[in-house]
């Protein structure tokens, strides 16, 4: 038997020293499972730069299918978008050089320049869509604007040449479509509207040639095969017009001044019928145009069918309210009818002379036809001031049967 004494054993110090070990543990594990599935940080994401590829591609697309109004927005959109993308690549290709990173600063510049192409190119879409819709000096503001961004621009040039013709200034038209050639010489475009230019100024033999060239270049375009058939059709060679539109038809069947032209030269032939179903045609393709409604009112009325006419022509006008053409025609209904309504006549007469804008032999025409629309209601002190005033115009004009009207209503004023 012992007598050493037992030392006793401290329960409570070595728990205490197991639970630290066993939170030291824990703490250590925790800290290595965390660093493993921790999150990297995300990168900030490259902004997105539009170039006006898309808006361009959809311009171009309603152009084709013929809706210009659609068209003529989204070639401004294309624009807009181009212009401030090939700004915003600019800036970021500068920056990216800043940081040294040079292959893709020298892509984004290369972005950049496509932009500004592509600004170009709407620009000039969007020029010819005004034309299209008469409002020439937006066009030619338009064209202007492209040429601002690229002044070598051939496609500029030509839709300005173009632009200027229709607004009937023929010599900046010519300038400026030979311009297109300076930079272009197989642009057949430009070849094309220099034809449309010279036959305006009656240049028969320059605008035959040039229109010849435009469809040896590209006998795919449509502009080339039209202006051609306009040459023809200047010449009065309505037959071979007829041909010439007919293929422009085919490459661009939706556009409706194509199917106005061909109207316009099957009425020279003489073919009514298939006058007023070019006219009809060019009314389905393109809603909107006010034009297209007149001339299938005039289509109507070759036709002696008086009350179809009267809605084409009430159709233009609700269009372009303002339309003065569409409203003198209406008074040829009240007019030449049957039923003979000479007070709606010259009502109509009188407003279409009102609204302005008609070159001086439409105007001496509707004067000289609202002085006997008021001779014949015996309103002659009115009807003398129209006939005076359509007879001012005759020497400009040289219109033998107008110059026989406007007789014949004095005549019915005698003595009155």
């Amino acid at each position: 038997m012992s007598f050493r004494r037992h030392s006793r054993i401290n329960w409570p110090l070595i728990v205490l020293i197991l639970a630290l070990m066993v939170a030291s543990g824990y703490l250590a594990y925790t800290k290595v499972v965390v660093k493993r599935i921790e999150t990297p940080p995300t990168p900030a994401p490259t902004p997105t730069i539009s170039d006006g590829s898309k808006e361009f591609a959809r311009a171009q697309e309603l152009f084709r299918q013929g809706k210009l109004e659609e068209a003529l927005s989204a070639y401004q959109e294309a624009a807009s978008a181009a212009s401030q993308g090939s700004s915003e690549l600019s800036d970021l290709a500068s920056a990216l050089a800043t940081q040294g990173k040079m292959a893709e600063s020298q892509a984004r510049r290369q972005e950049a320049h496509q932009a500004v192409v592509r600004a170009v190119s709407a620009y000039a879409g969007l020029g010819k869509v005004l034309v299209l819709r008469g409002r020439y000096g937006e066009a030619i503001e338009a064209c202007n604007k492209a040429l601002t961004l690229d002044d070598k621009s051939y496609e500029a040039q030509a839709v300005l040449a173009m632009a200027y013709d229709w607004e009937g200034d023929y010599e900046r038209a010519v300038t400026a479509a030979q311009r297109a050639i300076e930079l272009k010489t197989d642009y057949a475009e430009a070849y094309a509207y220099l034809a449309e230019a010279y036959a305006d100024q009656f240049r028969f033999d320059q605008a035959l040639a040039a229109g010849l060239k435009a469809v040896e270049l590209n006998a795919k375009s449509y502009n080339a095969q039209r202006n051609l058939g306009y040459v023809l059709e200047k010449k009065g060679n309505y037959g071979g017009a007829v041909v010439r539109y007919q293929k422009a038809i085919e490459l661009a069947p939706n556009l409706s001044y194509l199917h106005l032209g061909l109207g316009k030269n099957y009425r020279a032939l003489g073919k009514y019928t298939e006058a007023v179903a070019a006219f009809q045609r060019a009314t389905e393709v393109d809603p909107k145009n006010a034009e297209a409604f007149d001339w299938l009112g005039r289509g109507h009325f070759d036709q002696r069918n008086y009350e179809l006419a009267l809605q084409g022509f009430e159709k233009a006008l609700e269009l372009q309210p303002r339309y003065a053409l569409a409203q003198g025609h209406i008074g040829w209904v009240y007019y030449f009818a049957p039923t003979k309504d000479y007070a709606r006549a010259a009502e109509a007469f009188k407003k279409a002379l009102e609204m302005g804008g008609l070159d001086q032999a439409r105007t001496a025409e509707f004067q000289a036809e609202l002085g006997l629309s008021l001779a014949y209601q015996g309103k002659c002190k009115d009807a003398r001031a129209a006939l005076k005033k359509a007879q001012e115009l005759l020497g400009a004009v040289s219109d033998p049967d107008l110059v026989e009207a406007v007789a014949k209503g004095f005549k019915l004023c005698e003595g009155k």
